[in-house]
């Protein structure tokens, strides 16, 4: 998997798929969004207990920002992701729900005074880890989230409020190190959600190609049963004519065999038609010739007519 060690954005051949994640990151995180948003709106607005404890004399001005701007931001938001709209502008919606609450907290850390000012910032490490772990920000928007409000928190600590040198050091140590882990923690979720989209992505092109190779095996198999049919219906009709060839053939050698033998018979009546009437001349010729004899008697004459008579 070819990616930007960086930003994890797809890179080379597999750019073409950066939007496809998006989109399946969208999907795969859009219900975590919605309960971390729930989440951090019922925190966010418990905490106000903190503030009339800690803070009871600003507590009406931390009410306002939690109340007034920051919860019902992130309210309009969780309805906000319920439309179609929501998934093109996810990312810079959420850095700004986000920024919003950890600037409303830097608002706070302005208007409350020592020592209760230095104890706010806690609430800004719990942004981090609610932007980098439970809102699943992508990497970039949520780096930048963080940061901005730490540089929000540098203005508002050094110009506005003059934080003592060592508790800046200190909460400056906190913010690095929670954001660098928060980095880190988000890098690894992230990355693990673009291994599993592109193993998805493989494995539904091996599908893909499996199916295109079911198909072509079933147009070929189609096509062969369709070859087969026609060579069937082929040999049958060369079978039929055989067969009729055949009971053809054996009707003219019946009819060639009766012909020869009426022949055979014709031939020999024939023969035997000659043969008799060349004897029958015979007696015949000789029978007259004995009749026109002198010496012949009474009797042989009447005998030699019976003979040729008989002939």
């Amino acid at each position: 998997m070819t990616h930007n060690p960086f930003t994890l954005a797809f890179t080379g051949e597999l750019a073409h798929l950066e939007p496809e994640f998006k989109g399946f990151y969208f999907k795969e995180t859009l219900l975590r969004t919605r309960v971390a948003l729930v989440v951090a709106m019922f925190f966010y607005a418990v905490f106000g207990i903190l503030d009339a404890l800690i803070a009871p004399d600003q507590k009406v001005y931390f009410w306002i920002i939690r109340y007034v701007f920051v919860i019902p931001f992130a309210m309009g938001v969780l309805v906000y992701s319920y439309y179609p709209g929501f998934k093109k502008y996810s990312q810079p919606i959420l850095f700004l729900v986000c920024f919003c609450g950890g600037l409303g907290i830097e608002f706070m850390i302005a208007l409350a005074q020592p020592p209760a000012v230095y104890s706010y910032y806690a609430g800004i490490i719990i942004v981090f880890i609610t932007i980098h772990t439970f809102i699943r920000m992508q990497l970039l928007w949520a780096s930048a989230c963080s940061w901005s409000i730490v540089v929000c928190y540098e203005v508002i600590a050094v110009f506005v409020v003059e934080t003592p040198t060592i508790i800046l050091i200190n909460n400056n140590f906190f913010f690095i190190s929670s954001i660098v882990f928060c980095n880190l923690a988000g890098y690894s979720i992230e990355l693990n959600a673009r291994r599993r989209f592109y193993s998805s992505f493989l494995l539904r092109q091996e599908k893909e190609k499996v199916s295109r190779i079911n198909q072509d095996l079933d147009l070929r198999v189609k096509e062969r049963t369709r070859e087969l049919l026609l060579a069937n219906k082929q040999l049958h009709r060369e079978i039929n004519d055989r067969i009729q060839s055949e009971a053809a053939r054996i009707r003219l050698e019946k009819e060639l065999n009766k012909k020869q033998k009426l022949e055979a018979i014709g031939t020999l009546a024939g023969g035997i038609a000659h043969d008799f009437n060349n004897i029958l001349a015979a007696v015949i010729g000789y029978t007259e010739l004995a009749m026109g004899g002198k010496d012949l008697s009474r009797d042989g004459l009447k005998y030699m007519n019976e003979v040729l008579r008989a002939a």
